[in-house]
């Protein structure tokens, strides 16, 4: 995001794990990214007073598609877990929508495929907060959105058809 923004934009990074915010803090500085603060927090019970133009919510999950590099995760979900994981996503879902300004722009992304966690997901959040709609990402000369984006204007990625992980991305506005 920093290099997307030539480092000129204000990058905040949250997480709840104070080690993920450790290495992202030695990555910015050996990558001369200077425009990013990061904030050790859990926003599945709190959120920021600040509100942002752009917020992308990278939030955790089963992991069903990156089964593909790491078969032996199978092993370790259980169905519990999952139900864990699908509340602390809508969890996040709510307190990280407040900070998005009025039009500003808010992406969730998982690396799976569950529909719990994915479509079903949206969906709660959208008939919850009327004030988001689902916004298709632009397209341009250099990025072509064609067969990755489904019918609703999620995005999804699965292993078998476009050689990498397996993702899904909801883009999302809120109204002015």
């Amino acid at each position: 995001l920093s290099a997307l923004t030539s480092n000129k934009s204000v990058i905040t990074a949250v997480d709840s794990k104070s080690s993920k915010m450790d290495a992202l803090k030695q990555r910015a500085i050996r990558t001369g990214c200077s425009n990013i603060q990061t904030l050790c927090m859990d926003l599945t019970s709190s959120k920021l007073d600040e509100t942002y133009d752009k917020i992308l919510l990278d939030a955790p999950c089963s992991g069903l598609g990156v089964l593909r590099r790491h078969p032996e995760a199978k092993w370790r979900l259980n169905k519990n877990d999952i139900k864990d994981l699908i509340e602390i996503q809508k969890n996040l879902l709510n307190n990280v929508s407040a900070m998005v300004k009025p039009g500003g722009v808010f992406v969730y992304t998982v690396c799976t495929f569950n529909p719990e966690e994915t479509t079903e997901q949206i969906q709660q959040f959208l008939d919850t907060h009327p004030d988001f709609t689902i916004h298709t990402p632009p397209g341009s000369e250099q990025l072509s959105w064609d067969g990755l984006l489904d019918e609703q204007g999620f995005l999804r990625l699965y292993t078998h058809r476009h050689n990498c992980d397996g993702f899904f991305g909801a883009r999302l506005r809120r109204v002015d």
